[in-house]
C-alpha cells in the first residue's frame, strides 16, 4: 500500500487521480483513493 496520510482537507476538494502536495514536508504524490470512516467517497 505505501504511505497512508491521515488528516483533513483545509480548502478545496480532493479526488482520486489528483496530484497533491503535503505540507510542511512538500511531498508531492497522486491520490489513489479517498475514504471517510472506512468508506470510499
Amino acid at each position: 500500500i505505501g504511505t497512508v496520510p491521515v488528516g483533513r482537507v483545509e480548502t478545496g476538494t480532493i479526488k482520486p487521480g489528483m496530484i497533491v502536495c503535503f505540507a510542511p514536508v512538500m511531498l508531492t504524490t497522486e491520490v489513489k483513493s479517498v475514504e471517510m470512516h472506512h468508506e470510499s467517497l
